[in-house]
């Protein structure tokens, strides 16, 4: 079963799929600045866990990915010009 927690804290949005790692570096999709962005962390070349603030897309096709055990590259998930739900659409 595929651990999921959520929580608003004032203006954010916060969900985290899987169970994050200490000791793994993640790849970051949009920015801290912004308010809006994602860690999806991988072990090896297989997606293990993503923590989103608030960038709701990118929770529901990483979840839909983990459940699959399948992702695109992490350049193309680092890549802001790509849409994620319309490259799963397309797949």
């Amino acid at each position: 079963m595929l651990q999921q927690s959520r929580s608003d804290q004032y203006n954010l949005n916060i969900q985290v799929l899987g169970i994050p790692l200490n000791d793994v570096e993640g790849i970051q999709r949009g920015s801290v600045e912004s308010g809006q962005f994602s860690v999806f962390q991988f072990s090896g070349e297989r997606l293990h866990s993503v923590i989103s603030v608030n960038a709701p897309r990118d929770i529901k096709v990483a979840k839909r990915w983990l459940k699959q055990g399948t992702c695109p590259s992490p350049d193309v998930i680092a890549d802001p010009s790509v849409r994620l739900d319309k490259l799963e659409r397309a797949a």
